[in-house]
């Protein structure tokens, strides 16, 4: 068997496979896969596949020499009542799956109030540490796996040709544009403060669930490191990875005027950086044979998520292929060709009910705009100090980093031969 791609869910599947006794040929473009840290819950049709998944990261961390998870403060920012309401809901929901989260009826101490109404509090949730990738690519040393090079005859003919998973979202998308997965262009951002910020905040990692994607925020004494993934925002359905000034400038006016620590010190601009992910039409991730009968799998479509679907879908597929007999399954990539992929695609953590007479959520520019914009008119964000404004998720990092600088630019595959 032949496994392509240079993704942690790649490379979770290579193991998988090695620990089951099954021998593949692992080949991986020069581009790799980023992905987010945090393995915190969000609410989805797949969400006990994602429990699975955060527990066997931890199956994992007990088999290698050296930690690969450690835990923040998280709050999850409620901003309207519509969003109370809900994330009241999953913090019940969460408390009785085992996890010791609650749900806070006031603001973290630290910001504003009147930009955040509540949070849904989880004292430890885990997440990766920055040391995690090399630890991986040490256990698959020491099991003798390292990948190839894509070879010159590279195609789609090629990946059809004997049995092989393609675990490369970007791959995917340029060998199966039938299947239509939607490009993300998701934001880094890294705001150096002139001054130190000490704040009174307990959560150490911040969520806003933003109408149109998710915004962290990992908060640091001398910076700020945000995320903004644009899961549902028709201005990052792009391939491009050059980073969108009115969405730089929008977060960094709502980060402003979020901290009350930042009302009296003005955020110089960020360094920014941008990756593209790679979401399915109905945001569930793929695995399975690309069509009936085929010898070529698929297994990806997370986006900003690989880090915490990896484990489970490699372990999943690892089932299936040993099975004498193949069989339909909700995850299965067939399932898109059946499916309009017309009407927007929301994430189930970002849809949310409100009343009549609810406050609008201040939105990140829609495309197509011209110039500098701030987040958006209703109610205008100038005006925050006068108006209940839906607060933007941001999560702040204690002792956790990223990469040093930010993500790195995503490295951007050529056109495969058809």
């Amino acid at each position: 068997m032949r496994v392509v791609g240079n993704s942690l869910t790649a490379r979770f599947l290579v193991l998988a496979l090695a620990k089951a006794g099954v021998a593949a040929e692992w080949y991986a473009p020069a581009a790799t896969e980023e992905w987010l840290p945090t393995l915190a819950m969000l609410p989805a049709p797949t969400i006990s596949l994602a429990y699975h998944s955060r527990s066997l990261w931890q199956q994992w961390e007990a088999l290698l020499p050296q930690p690969l998870l450690g835990q923040v403060a998280f709050a999850d920012l409620a901003s309207t009542p519509g969003r109370a309401t809900k994330l009241a809901e999953e913090a019940l929901l969460d408390a009785l799956s085992g996890d010791a989260v609650s749900y806070q009826p006031t603001p973290p101490l630290g910001l504003h109030p009147r930009l955040v109404m509540g949070a849904r509090l989880q004292p430890a949730a885990p997440y990766l540490l920055p040391a995690a990738e090399n630890i991986l690519e040490v256990a698959l040393q020491n099991e003798g796996l390292s990948p190839q090079p894509l070879p010159p005859e590279f195609s789609a003919t090629w990946l059809a040709a004997e049995p092989t998973v393609l675990a490369q979202n970007e791959l995917i998308a340029a060998t199966h544009p039938h299947l239509k997965l939607q490009p993300r262009r998701r934001h880094t951002l890294s705001f150096t403060l002139v001054q130190p910020l000490v704040l009174p905040v307990s959560p150490a990692l911040l969520l806003h669930r933003m109408p149109r994607g998710h915004l962290w925020v990992w908060l640091h004494p001398t910076h700020l490191q945000v995320v903004y993934d644009g899961a549902a925002d028709p201005r990052q359905n792009t391939t491009s990875v050059r980073p969108d000034k009115p969405t730089v400038s929008a977060l960094t006016q709502y980060l402003s005027n979020l901290f009350l620590a930042l009302r009296h010190q003005p955020l110089a601009p960020p360094a920014a950086t941008c990756v593209t992910d790679f979401i399915t039409p109905d945001g569930l991730p793929l695995c399975g044979p690309a069509s009936e009968g085929s010898p070529l799998w698929l297994l990806g479509g997370m986006g900003a998520q690989s880090a915490l679907y990896a484990p489970a879908l490699a372990e999943k597929l690892t089932e299936l292929q040993q099975r004498a007999e193949h069989f339909q399954n909700i995850l299965s990539p067939q399932r898109l060709l059946a499916l309009n992929t017309e009407a927007p695609f929301v994430p189930e953590s970002l849809q949310f009910t409100e009343a009549a007479a609810a406050p609008q959520v201040p939105e990140l520019p829609a495309a197509p705009l011209r110039g500098e914009t701030q987040l958006n008119a209703e109610p205008d964000i100038k005006r925050a100090t006068e108006v209940r404004m839906v607060g933007k998720t941001v999560t702040s990092g204690a002792d956790a980093t990223w990469r040093d600088g930010g993500s790195k630019p995503k490295v951007q595959t050529s056109a495969v031969k058809a």
